[in-house]
């Protein structure tokens, strides 16, 4: 018996063990929030006498929302320009088992605007439609997955600036009375770290240079340029049509100041290596320098020299005075400009540096430019050339200037006529009149070959001024600023001009014509050349005293025919007129030409006093 009321005993505590455990319903992670869950325990025994059951009471339960989630990629980096826009991809899933609500938000990187866009296509990179991303009520649904786009609007930041952008989810989760749910974890919140560096290029500029003693109006000088980079990596460039850029390009610009002429072409390349990185368009005073980003890499430092001279043809027309003080600096160089890779953004290059080394007074200057036209020429035995000389005052103080003229060589000794004016009266090596710094005159220098010259002579003579007043003389970077050699060189006559007396109507002749008779004038004009057109022909023919031009000698209004179609006497412009000042001439106008092997005749008539 003692072994059957054990064995009952124990049987008894089994059977309730077990009925026990199979009431119980196990809870594995993942069941819906607000899932029921009942626990009612029964009993069977034997008293002794008979075999009974019995039930507890019952537990009832109710699972939590538990509120979980979590980014893919756990983390992040990116390394990046400033100014610049990025989007940034990454994954969000709601692990929690009931649909959640979350709030977003950033932290606040200094000159970061940071906002949240759905990846509408999964593409991982911004494309239309990617729009904000906002979380309504209950919005992610259990185990569902937002493919996201952290969108960072970078400002302008130093080289290697290093700050994390943070994106929080934190459960915006509620108490659900009615369906009875109540949350479990209602703190929770998750982060997503994107450590974001930015490489810069730093770019750097310095100036100087020493100024030539004395300094004056003309006198060349270097500007030294230097431009390096102290950033980590070479700058986005700014490429602009009409800048002669090499691949992409930096850009900064100066402005000539007053006073001051830069001394290149319109456009070209300074002397650099690596040759051809930096180039310049010139224009109304202003310099445009374009250096290829190719040989601004980080630790770079690139040299080269800018042309300038101080000079009154530029700007205000005189050049500084006497004791001014000429002198730049740094602030006269422009913003460097660059893009970003997505906008162009001014950014001003590190300046430094002193222009000028040295005195910086402006001495007095008395020089002059000196050119002529033409250079050289060709001319006929007993046939006139003019030479026009361009005057002007280089100085900065008015001056009177002497000539000379001295045969440097050549067949003839044959002295030029110097004067003010076209045929005017010879000046002699008499001083011009006063020329005002900056103004120009001009000088008409002739020669007329001896007669007896042939084919092949030469007449060479050295034209020379001088300026008259004191200073140190302006030598500018012509040689012959200050003297020409001009040389006219004899040719075989192609073109004539013959005068005669051709008939005569009354009772003379036309070598002895009596007062009353009609004489009829012919001027024959050949030009012998087998290819060279004569232009603006201009004939000159002064009626002489004692006879009277017939105004109608061909028709009312007309005394002149050319190849025998009559002229009026007006200045028509149809190649012939009557001047009637003083006693009257012939003329012809710029519009008058013969052609290449063709002879033109002139004719008028005129009646003897």
């Amino acid at each position: 018996m003692k072994n059957t009321k054990l064995f009952s005993r124990l049987s008894i505590a089994l059977v309730m063990m077990l009925m026990l455990s199979s009431m119980q319903q196990s809870f594995a992670a993942g069941t819906a929030a607000g899932t029921a869950i009942t626990n009612t325990a029964s009993v069977t025994y034997n008293d002794g006498t008979n075999v009974k059951s019995k039930n507890s009471n019952t537990v009832n339960m109710y699972v939590g929302h538990k509120v979980a989630g979590a980014f893919a990629p756990a983390s992040g980096s990116i390394t990046t320009y400033d100014n610049v826009t990025y989007y940034y991809p990454v994954s969000f899933t709601n692990n929690g088992n009931r649909a959640t609500p979350f709030t977003i938000s950033f932290n606040a990187p200094t000159n970061y605007t940071l906002s949240l866009l759905g990846d509408a296509d999964n593409s991982g990179t911004f494309t239309v439609g990617d729009t904000a991303f906002a979380i309504g009520v209950d919005s992610i649904a259990v185990g569902a997955t937002h493919n996201l786009l952290i969108k960072a609007v970078v400002g302008n930041l130093a080289d290697l600036n290093s700050q994390p952008v943070i994106l929080t989810f934190t459960s915006a989760a509620r108490v659900d009375v009615a369906n009875n749910v109540v949350v479990a974890n209602p703190a929770f919140a998750t982060t997503f770290t994107l450590t974001s560096t930015i490489n810069k290029a730093a770019l750097t500029f310095a100036v100087g240079g020493v100024a030539p003693s004395p300094l004056i109006p003309g006198a060349l000088f270097n500007y030294g340029i230097t431009i390096g980079n102290t950033g980590s990596v070479r700058p986005y460039g700014i490429n602009t049509a009409n800048i002669p850029a090499v691949g992409d390009s930096v850009q900064f610009t100066y402005t000539v100041p007053t006073n001051f002429t830069f001394n290149g072409a319109s456009s070209g390349s300074f002397a650099i290596t690596p040759s051809g990185s930096a180039k310049y368009l010139y224009n109304a005073g202003v310099i445009t320098i374009t250096i290829d980003t190719a040989a601004l890499t980080p630790a770079a430092s690139l040299s080269f020299t800018l042309p300038v001279t101080i000079d009154q043809t530029q700007n205000n027309g005189t050049g500084p005075a006497p004791g001014a003080t000429a002198a730049t600096n740094p602030s006269d160089f422009s913003t460097l400009l660059n893009n970003s890779p997505d906008n162009s953004v001014p950014v001003t290059a590190t300046t430094s540096g002193t222009v000028f080394a040295g005195g910086a007074v402006v001495a007095t200057s008395n020089g002059g430019k000196f050119t002529v036209t033409p250079a050289n020429a060709s001319a006929a035995a007993s046939e006139a050339v003019e030479y026009i000389f361009t005057l002007k005052n280089m100085g900065n103080v008015a001056s009177t200037y002497t000539l000379a003229d001295v045969q440097n060589g050549g067949t003839f000794n044959t002295d030029h006529l110097i004067a003010l004016t076209s045929n005017g009266t010879d000046l002699a090596t008499n001083p011009t009149g006063s020329v005002a710094p900056g103004s120009t005159i001009q000088i008409y220098v002739r020669v007329t070959v001896p007669g007896g010259a042939v084919v092949t002579n030469t007449i060479i003579r050295d034209i020379t001024i001088t300026p008259v007043a004191a200073g140190t003389l302006y030598t500018g970077n012509v040689a012959n600023d200050y003297n020409h050699t001009v040389t006219t060189t004899v040719v075989a006559a192609t073109f004539s001009i013959t005068l005669a007396a051709e008939s005569i109507v009354g009772s003379g002749t036309t070598t002895n014509p009596a007062p009353g008779d009609e004489i009829t004038f012919a001027l024959t004009i050949a030009n012998t050349s087998p290819t060279i057109n004569s232009t603006s022909v201009v004939i000159s023919n002064l009626i002489p005293a004692n006879l009277t031009f017939v105004a109608a000698g061909f028709a009312a209004g007309s005394g002149i025919t050319i190849d025998g179609i009559n002229k009026t006497n007006a200045n028509d412009g149809d190649d012939a007129w009557f001047d009637a000042t003083g006693n009257g001439t012939v003329q012809t106008n710029s519009t008058f030409s013969v052609n290449a092997l063709a002879t033109k005749v002139l004719r008028y008539k005129c009646t003897v006093n």
